[in-house]
């Protein structure tokens, strides 16, 4: 009996390990500005997921790009980015800092359309939605037609909730989990609580949650949640072993800043 418990561990070890893997945080982008094309690109060429994060601006156009403080690093200026112009946003260069000058000339903040059309087969955009308004879900599938990609090869998140239950309404067949935070209250209780995660993805239709706080999480807390039939992410980690023990936990993505060296140590 205890020869069977023993196979059966190592089987299911092996096959969390084989359902694991790393999500680039906006590309790959320690080998190239974040959030731009060049930095998809990289992410896909050494993986298969990307996350990047989208706005609706004021032009009309969904654009990538993370926040105002982001912004206002590459642009110098303040201002709301559902207030720009696709003018405003093309503006800006963003190889033209210290550290990407003389590796690359001349990036720009790309729009849903640049992002997808370099979105090869068998390859997964992570699609955070920032802002969301009634003619966001249209656009985007607007954009995956045009590009003849699959629907699996987006997948949607986002703290907004609303607007994973509208996406979820609007475009039947995609995939979509709700981004929360995990953390200890004053009695050490993780909040939210796997039953408040697991009641908020039923009410608004996600497949399961992307969590960050991931030093917080246990097994226990992972596997309530996993048993219920959801999918469980976690994000950003940038220590690999804090990666491997989200693994053996059973998070089945790990969404990092180190894509490449985190793929080639999991090799």
């Amino acid at each position: 009996m205890k020869t069977v418990i023993i196979i059966w561990a190592l089987a299911l070890s092996v096959l969390q390990s084989l359902a694991f893997d790393f999500i680039g945080h906006r590309g790959d982008p320690e080998l190239a500005p974040q959030n731009s094309v060049e930095s998809f690109k990289s992410a896909w060429k050494n993986s298969t997921y990307a996350e990047g994060d989208f706005y609706e601006i004021a032009s009309g156009e969904i654009i990538c790009l993370h926040g105002q403080p982001e912004w206002k690093k590459v642009s110098g200026r303040e201002a709301k980015i559902a207030s720009l112009s696709i003018s405003e946003i093309k503006s800006v260069n963003l190889a033209d800092t210290p550290k990407w000058r003389g590796k690359y000339a001349d990036i720009r903040i790309p729009t849903l359309d640049e992002v997808l059309a370099v979105l090869p087969k068998g390859k997964i955009l992570v699609f955070e939605v920032k802002n969301y308004s009634p003619t966001y879900a249209g656009k985007i599938e607007a954009a995956r037609k045009k590009y003849n990609l699959d629907k699996d090869q987006i997948i949607f998140i986002s703290f907004n909730k609303k607007a994973i239950k509208s996406l979820n309404s609007k475009l039947k067949g995609y995939k979509s989990l709700w981004l929360s935070s995990v953390s200890p209250d004053k009695e050490g209780k993780l909040k939210p609580s796997p039953e408040e995660v697991l009641k908020v993805c039923r009410d608004i239709g996600a497949s399961g949650v992307d969590m960050g706080g991931a030093k917080h999480l246990n097994s226990e807390y992972v596997s309530k949640i996993r048993s219920a039939g959801l999918d469980f992410w976690a994000w950003t980690v940038n220590d690999f072993n804090l990666a491997l023990k989200l693994r053996d936990m059973g998070v089945q993505f790990v969404t990092t800043d180190k894509l490449t060296e985190f793929q080639k140590r999991l090799k």
